[in-house]
């Protein structure tokens, strides 16, 4: 990598004159991103397993995980990595429970009853990433909010790993979060999924636009704020 110094005159402003570059954007990402997207919807659960097929190089039949390989991975993974997943739930807890808001009315003179109701949605949806990038954490800094929020239902998918399981540190974080006992799983690009093509199930959950730590939200989710994509 070859590093490019600028000298910059006394009060000379920089500007996008001194970068010789062409932009971030890429076309061709773009264009197969939008292709996976209209295969989803075209072909609904039998393009998630030829996709899941095609990235992940695994042949996928059930998207669901049995509450047995939820309990196995509570064992599988190493105590101090369980314990470290068990603090930092209660510090996430903690934390949006301090930030969750409530419901308030008043009557005013005139009679008027005024105020806020503050209702959780039913049912959301998580994206965890796998394979190459785990990050158990997503789980809980994504469903904990949620639950703190009152969020009845919590479906998570993530991608499987070479051999057709998921990582076990995922599964315990689910599991401590109390979520993913009978949920959709290891699905590629599966927040297109959820909500456009029909599934056998009677309603899919919201997606929220990306799994960081400040989002979602307790009072996004409260007040029917994620953001869909």
């Amino acid at each position: 990598m070859t590093m490019r110094r600028i000298d910059l005159q006394p009060l000379e402003p920089f500007t996008s004159d001194f970068i010789d570059r062409t932009g971030a954007f890429n076309p061709g990402a773009l264009e197969a991103a939008t292709a996976i997207i209209e295969q989803v919807r075209r072909d609904g659960d039998a393009a998630l397993r030829a996709l899941t097929e095609k990235f992940d190089g695994v042949a996928i039949e059930n998207f669901r995980v049995p509450g047995e390989a939820i309990d196995a991975a509570m064992a599988e993974v190493d105590p101090d990595t369980l314990e470290a997943l068990k603090h930092a739930a209660a510090q996430i807890r903690d934390f949006h429970e301090r930030q969750k808001q409530q419901s308030w009315f008043f009557a005013r003179e005139d009679g008027a009853i005024v105020g806020s109701k503050v209702t959780p949605l039913e049912s959301v949806g998580i994206y965890v990433p796998g394979g190459r990038a785990l990050y158990p954490s997503t789980v809980l800094m994504n469903a904990l909010p949620a639950q703190v929020a009152g969020v009845e239902r919590i479906v998570c998918v993530t991608p499987p790993t070479k051999d057709g399981t998921l990582d076990a540190a995922i599964l315990a974080a689910c599991k401590i979060a109390g979520i993913l006992r009978s949920t959709p799983s290891a699905a590629p690009r599966p927040w297109r999924r959820w909500p456009t093509a029909p599934r056998p199930s009677a309603r899919w959950p919201r997606s929220p636009a990306r799994a960081t730590p400040s989002w979602p939200r307790p009072r996004s989710s409260s007040r029917a704020m994620w953001a869909s994509i």
